[in-house]
């Protein structure tokens, strides 16, 4: 028992820290290079940019499968890291050299890197924690990360004062090759399970878009994925909307914005925090219902009382949601499932359907704009929180025929 604990100590504490410089190498990354896509190209070309940071991650699902499928979770973790830190310093070269195209590659590459390695973090997790352990350790994680993103957040401005803004972007290859380091102490540590040879007969292309479309589990949590990340883009611009047509003055509108990130930030640290208890006493599936149903009340309360204050409201039930409780029960959904469900199926979703929601948020509101409905731009959210609703009470039923029988094995061959 005392060296089960250990380990679980190990594992956590080990996680807790890459998780920490994870969320931190992108909240460095992401102001930095932003920044510097708008010094030289208009937001008109974001839609594009966007499109392809989907084309890119869809590339990308297929060589993640074949190299899941033949090296651990951990190995790769570490691999990916240190190439994607090498990448990071090409283009760092290649933008000080003035080479063209540089700050596009660098938005795309800004875009992919973090949904990569932000899978094998949670497919690592969802194999070596129970159900029952991760609904404490998992609010303990995302915490880490909320705490690493909030100082690379402070830090980033202060840096890009002092030595530039595309300078500051040297800082991620040491970030990213720390995490490398850690993931290795955690593989000798910790039980790193290597792919079985099943898994490497059936690697081929399309494995992910297979493994998903035969499982009555994955798919509507493919098109879930999609619903919420739609959603809260949709929320964002109605957000800003209502701010621009409230606030005239340019300064007001940005103390408003930082004030409303800030109390974001704080709820869902907080909300991390608690993330184990509020598991235990609402269970995944009351948890993950109960969001939805949160979030389009108060955009309910907005239609029929359109003021600031409502939409704020809505704008922070969104934000803070999706960083915390949201990440952490939807996570442990994928306790219950297969290896290949667990890897290659769970990298169609978070890798391709994250970056493709992005692209399909930007068509749909140009549609709206083009046809002069974007006024109902709040009403069709609400009809999307309703499919959410609907596709969660779906999953959710599938989840708990599944529980059962994990946690009848978890009774006699407990992982943590």
């Amino acid at each position: 028992m005392r060296l089960l604990n250990t380990i679980y100590s190990v594992r956590v504490a080990c996680l807790s820290a890459m998780a920490f410089l994870l969320i931190a190498s992108y909240a460095m990354a992401r102001p930095a290079i932003d920044s510097l896509f708008l010094e030289h190209h208009s937001t008109s070309e974001l839609p594009v940019v966007w499109l392809m940071s989907a084309g890119l991650a869809a590339a990308v699902i297929g060589i993640y499968n074949h190299f899941n499928t033949r090296h651990s979770l951990l190995t790769l973790y570490g691999a990916a890291s240190c190439l994607i830190a090498g990448m990071f310093a090409l283009l760092i070269l290649g933008y000080q050299n003035h080479v063209p195209g540089v700050v596009f590659l660098l938005y795309i590459w800004k875009d992919v890197y973090i949904v990569v390695l932000n899978e094998i973090f949670w497919s690592f997790s969802n194999t070596v924690f129970s159900i029952q352990s991760a609904r404490g350790t998992y609010g303990i994680l995302l915490a880490s990360g909320s705490a690493g993103g909030f100082i690379a957040s402070l830090s980033v401005g202060y840096l890009a004062h002092a030595i530039g803004t595309a300078s500051t972007l040297w800082f991620l290859c040491p970030i990213l090759l720390l995490a490398c380091l850690i993931s290795v102490v955690l593989a000798k540590n910790t039980d790193d399970i290597a792919p079985s040879v099943m898994m490497r007969k059936s690697a081929h292309f399309g494995q992910s878009l297979e493994v998903l479309w035969r499982s009555k589990y994955l798919v509507p949590m493919f098109a879930l994925m999609g619903i919420v990340q739609v959603s809260i883009t949709l929320v964002d611009y109605a957000f800003n909307v209502t701010l621009q047509s409230t606030y005239q003055n340019i300064d007001m509108r940005t103390d408003v914005i930082g004030k409303v990130h800030a109390v974001t930030d704080v709820i869902a640290f907080t909300m991390q925090l608690l993330a184990g208890p509020i598991l235990r006493l609402l269970g995944v599936a009351g948890t993950l219902i109960g969001i939805p149903t949160i979030v389009v009340s108060v955009l309910l309360g907005y239609v029929l009382l359109p003021r600031l204050g409502m939409m704020i409201a809505a704008k922070i039930a969104s934000k803070c949601f999706d960083y915390s409780i949201f990440r952490a029960a939807k996570e442990i959904l994928y306790i219950p499932l297969s290896q290949l469900e667990k890897t290659q199926g769970k990298a169609l979703i978070d890798i391709f359907m994250y970056r493709l929601a992005r692209g399909l948020s930007s068509i749909l509101l140009i549609s709206l704009i083009s046809t002069g409905i974007i006024q109902y731009v709040v009403h069709i959210t609400c009809l999307l929180l309703i499919v959410w609703l609907l596709l969660t009470y779906m999953i959710v039923k599938r989840y708990r025929k599944l529980v059962t029988i994990e946690e009848e094995r978890e009774i006699y061959h407990p992982r943590s």
